[in-house]
């Protein structure tokens, strides 16, 4: 273990809810589960392809987007998913207008010349810049690659999980395993043993176990924290204790406090620390599940994923203040041939007044709102950024959270509405707002028995302020009908909660996926054998904002009983060769009540019931608060 100034962690020496600089949304990367930062819009922040040769570098939007625009994202997407996109283009471009065609039409939407012509521009450009970087964009901020893990890569790491399947597959085969757990063993507060003025590095992380303290948190004032046994009564670092301060809406009137905010008080998961050498980032600190000497190949194989997923990361969380419309939506343009109109007899007086009202309300049953329609593609004119993370944080490190699961699939209710598909689970973020998680990386490496397996997207961001007190948008009722007509979705009273489903990324065997944690998902499949469940195998890596650094396993001592059990057997041998078996057995009593040693089972199970029930309340917040109007309905339009 090496001497080590580093300071400033959250949980450690800082308080759990410290972020660099709440009042610059700059200064870290956006995050849905920032309240704070949904309600100012920076969930529409704009990203950047980050994974471009020096040729070019494009800009992408996480904004409003108008239903045409939705539409040709999703049709770039669907021919982006033909085989040999890239390359066959006279020989697929007949076939790919008349399917592109075609399937406007079975959505019920009207494709125009200029949309047409948008869509195979695009999809042209998108194949040069894909034969430069392996990469492409599913979504805006939204990446797919199936070349970028090679073949010799792909079998290697199937090979290795495949002990670990085999395992779990004796002692289970109808459920999902994670076999990589990062929620197994936590660093929960006032058990996780931790080091402060050290580091725990990978090579030597089996002789630090038995070190250090126990991290206490406790919140002053709390109630629940006396009973509970994850929040002992001793505080020995800061926090920011008391409600949150109030806030009011448009018409200043108070809002409740929005429990979306506060952080896990019990547990954080823990991440792996990768430092820059040569070029390459490398694993220096453990992965929480893995053992660091048995399973070293794993660990290679991993660390080469990880840097292959740099560059879509960056991609993800690039910011700029410029911004790239497909379709410009700057105002409402309205049609309205109101001809003739014959007067009744009721308003041939005096009040003109009435007058008014009345021809408004005509021209409002008679007039249709314009749809917009792109411009020219013109690749010069989309604005040029990149985040480069291995040049921006290549001096101070990353942290990543590694999970590894195969996912049990059983035939379930379609989702309706025209997909054949089923939900596997509920629309989430990633992780606690404690954990700081900015982007996550998804690879699939094996299948079993799935026709189709992917992720679905939505975005969401409170515009209702900046909108309707608008000049252009100052009538309520015209902007409600310019928000289901042309952008698709309902205003829920006097709010407008924007939420905007996106579409859905396939996920197949190889397949690649990058996405900012702006975004919710869920996973979605199809079996090809609907009498028989099916698998898919996931590897999910999980990016902690490299701006804030949190507690990592450089931190935390290893938890497992497997990497305890070398120490407590020296710990026997010595005593018992040095003392008789009544003196062992009081030894061993008093190291276990003083908490020396691994968690015992019923430890263990308190632990992770905890964490769990943690885990949920958030997602029952995170429901609460992100859950859609019930007027609302995210995919009439697909």
């Amino acid at each position: 273990m090496a001497q080590t100034g580093q300071t400033g962690l959250p949980g450690l020496t800082l308080p759990l809810d410290y972020t660099p600089d709440t009042d610059d949304h700059q200064v870290m990367f956006p995050r849905g589960l920032d309240w704070k930062v949904v309600e100012r819009g920076a969930c529409k922040y704009v990203a950047a392809l980050d994974i471009l040769c020096t040729f070019a570098n494009i800009l992408t939007n996480i904004r409003f987007h108008t239903l045409r625009e939705i539409f040709i994202m999703r049709m770039i997407n669907d021919l982006t998913e033909e085989e040999g996109w890239h390359w066959r283009e006279k020989i697929s471009r007949v076939r790919w207008v008349h399917a592109i065609k075609a399937a406007f039409k079975r959505n019920k939407n009207d494709v125009t010349s200029s949309m047409l012509k948008w869509v195979i521009d695009e999809r042209r450009w998108r194949a040069f810049l894909f034969k430069q970087s392996g990469f492409t964009l599913a979504f805006d901020a939204i990446f797919k690659s199936d070349t970028v893990i090679g073949s010799e890569l792909h079998q290697k790491f199937k090979q290795l999980v495949d002990p670990f399947e085999q395992k779990m597959d004796e002692k289970d085969s109808s459920k999902s395993w994670k076999i990589v757990d990062p929620a197994r063993y936590p660093l929960a507060y006032g058990i996780t043993r931790v080091v402060h003025n050290e580091t725990i590095h990978f090579d030597n992380c089996l002789n630090a176990i038995g070190k250090g303290f126990p991290l206490f948190l406790c919140i002053p004032g709390s109630g629940a924290a006396a009973a509970d046994p994850l929040c002992p009564k001793v505080q020995t670092m800061p926090i920011n204790p008391g409600p949150p301060p109030q806030e009011y809406d448009r018409w200043g009137r108070e809002v409740e406090p929005k429990p979306y905010s506060w952080c896990d008080e019990r547990s954080q998961l823990l991440p792996c620390d990768l430092t820059l050498k040569n070029g390459q980032w490398c694993i220096t600190s453990y992965i929480n599940g893995l053992h660091p000497r048995k399973d070293q190949q794993l660990y290679i194989t991993i660390q080469e994923i990880i840097n292959q997923c740099m560059q879509p990361w960056g991609g993800c969380l690039a910011q700029w203040s410029a911004r790239w419309n497909r379709i410009s939506h700057s105002r409402a343009v309205f049609q309205s041939p109101l001809g003739r109109l014959v007067v009744p007899e009721c308003l041939f007086d005096d009040r003109a007044l009435d007058w008014i009202d009345w021809k408004v309300d005509k021209w409002r049953q008679r007039r249709s709102i314009k749809l917009p329609e792109p411009a020219e593609f013109d690749s010069s004119k989309i604005p040029q950024r990149k985040v480069n993370l291995t040049e921006k944080f290549g001096s101070t490190g990353i942290q990543v959270i590694v999970q590894l699961e195969s996912v049990f699939l059983k035939p379930r209710k379609e989702l309706g509405e025209g997909w054949n598909m089923v939900a596997s689970d509920h629309w989430h973020l990633q992780g606690h707002l404690n954990e700081h998680i900015c982007a996550t990386a998804v690879y699939c490496f094996g299948q079993e028995n799935l026709a189709r397996y992917g992720f679905q997207f939505r975005q969401r961001s409170d515009e209702s302020q900046k909108v309707l007190n608008s000049r252009e948008y100052e009538h309520q009722p015209v902007w409600a009908d310019v928000c289901r007509e042309v952008f698709g979705y309902e205003m829920d009273g006097d709010d407008l909660s924007v939420y905007q489903c996106l579409g859905w990324v396939p996920i197949p065997e190889r397949r690649l996926v990058a996405f900012p944690n702006t975004m919710e998902t869920r996973s979605i499949y199809s079996l090809e054998d609907v009498s028989k469940p099916g698998r898919c195998k996931l590897l999910t890596l999980s990016l902690v904002d490299p701006h804030m650094r949190i507690i990592s396993t450089s931190k935390a001592l290893p938890q497992q009983p497997e990497l305890w059990a070398p120490r407590q057997q020296l710990i026997n041998t010595f005593l018992r060769s040095k003392l008789p078996q009544e003196l062992v057995d009081m030894v061993q009593q008093y190291l276990s009540e003083a908490e020396d040693g691994p968690l015992s089972p019923e430890r263990h199970k308190l632990i992770t019931q905890a964490s769990v029930a943690s885990r949920r309340m958030l997602e029952k917040n995170q429901k609460k608060i992100f859950g859609l109007p019930k007027s609302h309905n995210p995919w009439r339009t697909w």
